[in-house]
């Protein structure tokens, strides 16, 4: 039987790896006109605001015994049936067309490794999709010993990529930039850091200890923005701010941006198989996140349709999980994938707004308490609220 320290470092993993997908590939094209102090600056900011959001989801999470309670799960109890049926929608919404949008990169990544498979990128994700589903249908254990695999393949890809192009890399490259731009960058980088869609499922996985999830929460948030710094770090100084194939230019270029971020790379530096390099780390960021999602939508499902007392009704929530994002991928292609970059926007709502609502009518309404308590009393939750709602408006104006 494994141990509670083994599934922890599990949990770990699957926080870290839930937050390192898009967000990380996109980061330093979205803040990239903002120039390397200020994109910093807004990592360590965000970060700082989506952990202090992490744990007063928690504190909601604890005002009840049952570990398979999720975001729909509260509403219902705390909230009532409108503010349910906006947690219904905008999660669904989020997740079905993230779920697509990560289908189909993982199937563009695989078709683009072998000319023959270049025509069936489709087939390919949905392929690789139903595999996943197949390893969901195995149970959580399974999961994690897949993500292990693929994180620990993300984090060793990271690590060359890394040092293969830090000795191209010169402080030249880092001055420049309009520090009033980052606020383009905001909804991007909120979805970077975007581990809260995976914590009730990790507090069910680690025994309902909150010494434990609150240890794997700090280290499992800490990873993401240890390597997102070390990542801005690495490209910014690769690229030029302005310029032929610069940072300005990525950013408006109406091709795939990550693959025009790979050709200014190899058009300044010429390093061999970088390309390959990076479509790897793309696979193994997109295939973790992937995971992720899906492990959290499938249990947001079942909580709120109340599945986990039916018969079949795991496999019920599998069918209602993966095959919307399989339809969309099929019917709709790459057509949805510009709608990421408003994930952030309803990640503000679900994550930012709707949990300090449901604290505040937990705790003040209802007299609820909770073996977690997000500090500050009524100040800090107004706080945070105050945070989102600006953060959503500026996101809202500029994107």
């Amino acid at each position: 039987m494994r141990t509670l320290q083994s599934k922890q470092f599990g949990g770990i993993l699957l926080i870290s790896g839930t937050a390192i997908g898009v967000g990380m590939l996109a980061g330093p094209i979205a803040s990239g006109p903002s120039g390397i102090v200020a994109a910093l600056c807004s990592l360590f900011a965000i970060f700082s605001f989506t952990l202090a959001a992490l744990f007063v989801f928690l504190e909601a999470l604890y005002f009840f015994d049952d570990t398979s309670i999720n975001l729909i799960g509260l509403c219902r109890k705390l909230a009532g049936s409108i503010s349910e049926s906006i947690a219904w929608t905008l999660f669904l919404s989020l997740l079905y067309v993230v779920s697509a949008a990560y289908i189909s990169a993982i199937g563009g990544l695989i078709a683009q490794s072998n000319t023959a498979l270049n025509p069936y990128s489709t087939i390919c994700g949905v392929t690789f999709t139903l595999i996943s589903a197949c390893i969901s249908i195995l149970g959580m254990k399974w999961l994690d010993r897949a993500n292990r695999v693929l994180t620990f393949s993300l984090f060793t890809i990271f690590i060359i990529i890394s040092a293969k192009s830090s000795s191209q890399t010169t402080l030249a490259n880092l001055a420049g930039g309009n520090p009033s731009l980052f606020i383009q960058s905001i909804p991007v980088i909120i979805t970077a850091f975007t581990y809260q869609i995976i914590l009730p499922s990790i507090r069910k996985y680690l025994d309902n200890n909150l010494i434990i999830i609150k240890r794997t929460i700090l280290i499992g948030c800490l990873i993401p923005l240890i390597m997102y710094v070390i990542w801005h770090l690495v490209i910014f100084g690769l690229l030029p701010y302005e310029g032929t194939h610069s940072l300005a230019t990525i950013l408006d270029s109406n091709s795939d941006q990550l693959a025009a971020m790979v050709t200014a790379i190899n058009y300044h530096h010429n390093l061999s198989n970088f390309g390959s390099l990076i479509a790897l780390f793309s696979f193994f960021a997109i295939s973790t996140s992937f995971w992720g999602v899906m492990i959290s939508l499938t249990d947001f499902i079942s909580d709120g349709l109340e599945l986990s007392t039916r018969k079949n009704g795991k496999a019920y929530a599998l069918l209602l999980s993966y095959c919307p994002p399989i339809l969309l991928t099929l019917f709709a292609g790459n057509n949805f994938v510009g709608f990421v970059k408003y994930a952030g926007i309803i990640i503000l709502v679900l994550y930012g707004l709707l949990p300090t609502l449901l604290v505040w009518r937990g705790r003040y309404v209802y007299q609820y308490t909770s073996q977690y308590e997000f500090p500050g009393k009524k100040v800090g939750l107004l706080c945070i609220a105050t945070l989102s709602l600006l953060l959503l408006i500026t996101s809202l104006i500029y994107s």
